[in-house]
Parts: structure tokens; C-alpha cells; sequence
């Protein structure tokens, strides 16, 4: 089974300006207790997981206590795409880089791979620079004044459909 993957962030990728003034009130979508996102966003992310068929792991600062919370508040959002998980906060994190590999470490069998270095179909949409090394082919750095918009959606199934498994 081949699992194509977003690592998402939702600060800066899912909306835009940072404070929701910032954008087209027609264009802002609230959802209390969470907060807000670009409604042109969230379809641009839509149009991005309908195509690739891929699923979200939520690398954000935004996730919640549960999975199920996390997935209750994306759908909430009208995010189609399945949440099937969400990056650990580590104790001695030094960058959300090392949370998407620790997820990728302990997800392996779901994953249908032996060791976290043979996955590489996944991508990361993220404002921040704080990925590991060996991330960067997989990475989209959004500008959180923009968010994701249709060129990096684009980009996004380009390089998740060009990325391959390594074999064992």
C-alpha cells in the first residue's frame, strides 16, 4: 500500500496575514473555539488532496488533545481530506522538523516500510525553516501573508506525485 502524506501547518499555510483582518471578510471562515482559515485556502488544500488522494498528518500548532479532535476540527473547517495523524510535541524539540520524523519513525508499519528512510512521498507545507536536512526535497515554504496558493498546489502534486518509495 503506497500512503502519500501531507505534513501540514495551518498558521501561515491555511490562512493568511496572520490576523484574520488582514483578509476578505467573504474570504474567512470561523469556527469557535479553533479559530479561522482562508476559505480559498482551504479549497486550494482540496483541490491538492482530491488529486493526490493524499492524507494529512497536523504538524501544527494547532493540534488538539485527541486525533479525534484534530480530525472533528479539520472537518469542521470543510477539509476533505482523512487526518491520520498528528506530529508528537517533543520535550527536547529543536525544530518541527524533528516531530515530522519522529511521526514518520513511529508509523512505519502503517507506512508499509521498514525503516523512516525509505519514506519519501510525502510533502510539508509550513511558513517556519525549521526542517531537518534531508526534508528539503519535501518541503513548500509558504509565505504566511499568502498561504498555500495555487502555484504551490501545483508544485505540491508535482513533487508528491515525482517522489518514490526507497526499496528495503
Amino acid at each position: 500500500m503506497t500512503v502519500k502524506l501531507i505534513f501540514l501547518d495551518c498558521d501561515g499555510v491555511m490562512n493568511k496575514g496572520l490576523v484574520a483582518s488582514n483578509s476578505n471578510p467573504e474570504d474567512v471562515l470561523r469556527v469557535r473555539p479553533f479559530g479561522w482559515m482562508n476559505i480559498s485556502l482551504i479549497n486550494n488544500l482540496n483541490r491538492l488532496t482530491d488529486t493526490t488522494q493524499a492524507k494529512l498528518v497536523i504538524s501544527s500548532s494547532w493540534r488538539l488533545t485527541s486525533l479525534v479532535e484534530t480530525q472533528n476540527m479539520m472537518s469542521s473547517f470543510g477539509i476533505k481530506a482523512e487526518v491520520i495523524g498528528q506530529t508528537p510535541e517533543l520535550a527536547s524539540r529543536t525544530c518541527r522538523g524533528d516531530e515530522i520524523q519522529s511521526w514518520i519513525d513511529e508509523h512505519l508499519e502503517l507506512l508499509g516500510l521498514r525503516q523512516g528512510n525509505q519514506f519519501m512521498q510525502y510533502i510539508i507545507l509550513d511558513d517556519t525553516e525549521t526542517m531537518l536536512p534531508h526534508h528539503q526535497d519535501h518541503y513548500i515554504q509558504t509565505d504566511p501573508f499568502a498561504g498555500l496558493t495555487p502555484a504551490m498546489v501545483d508544485r505540491s502534486i508535482n513533487t508528491l506525485n515525482a517522489l518514490k518509495n526507497k526499496e528495503a
